[in-house]
């Protein structure tokens, strides 16, 4: 399989409809991209993912957009474009920051080299310079708010950290992350957090959720799930372990538009 890497972008937006241009670093299987097609009104135009498989799940899903398999490739290919993202979002690394880092005696912070990946995606930030960023991480990194915090105000950006789960938005598992919604309209960023904080705590909105999720449950356990190998099956289940609820997305999709 051909992967892309860094090459020009095109961007395709209807001159009707005019939509928000997307960066998604550290992409894994596109849990970003995925929600905010989903919430309508942005456009994913280049990604970052260092894996090969997870790169060829974006190719085939997102043909066309460029994927960079290095962070640091991202800001000059999209400066040779003159391209500016309304948008980019992230969830750097955990393996150093997480719960289960702790547990296995390798909780470094970021410090440590994966986890220290996140500096890379602040140096996108400063020199690609956005409208907002969304950073999202298990809770684990809490400990490392305030660091993650004042690089971001460091560069002109007001906060929110909204600590979500997918239950909130009707799943039957907890699957508990933080984000940091990223603006640098401090007005804007009060509506949307506003909007957000009203759509996770309606009754009617969990409910729609968590009948979507029922109906695709197979009615026999015993199903083909349709991953051929046990190679691919293990990169499957860690892709979706590192993946963002894109349910959660949408959701802040929408509030980024209200």
């Amino acid at each position: 399989m051909t992967m892309r890497t860094s090459q020009p972008v095109s961007i395709l937006v209807s001159p009707q409809i005019p939509m928000k241009s997307h960066v998604d670093l550290f992409a894994g299987i596109g849990g970003f991209a995925l929600g905010l097609r989903w919430a309508g009104g942005f456009q994913t135009i280049a990604f970052a993912e260092k894996d090969g498989w997870r790169r060829g799940i974006l190719a085939r899903h997102w043909p066309g957009v460029p994927i960079y398999r290095d962070v640091r490739d991202v800001a000059a290919g999209l400066l040779d474009t003159g391209v500016v993202p309304d948008i980019i979002t992230g969830g750097f690394p955990c393996k150093n920051t997480s719960v289960a880092a702790a547990i296995q005696g390798r909780r470094s912070g970021l410090d440590g080299p994966e986890s220290g990946e996140w500096f890379a995606m602040l140096d996108v930030l400063e020199t690609l310079r956005p409208g907002r960023a969304i950073i999202e991480n298990p809770d684990g990194s809490a400990e490392w708010s305030r660091q993650i915090e004042g690089g971001l105000s460091g560069l002109g950006f007001h906060l929110l950290r909204l600590p979500v789960t997918s239950q909130s938005v009707g799943a039957f598992h907890i699957r508990r992350r933080v984000i940091w919604l990223a603006d640098r309209d401090r007005s804007r960023l009060a509506k949307s957090g506003t909007a957000f904080a009203r759509s996770t705590a309606s009754d009617a909105r969990r409910a729609a959720h968590r009948d979507a999720c029922l109906s695709s449950i197979p009615r026999s356990l015993r199903v083909d799930d349709g991953v051929p190998g046990s190679l691919d099956r293990r990169k499957r289940i860690a892709a979706l372990g590192d993946a963002i609820d894109p349910r959660v997305v949408k959701e802040i999709g929408l509030a980024l538009q209200a």
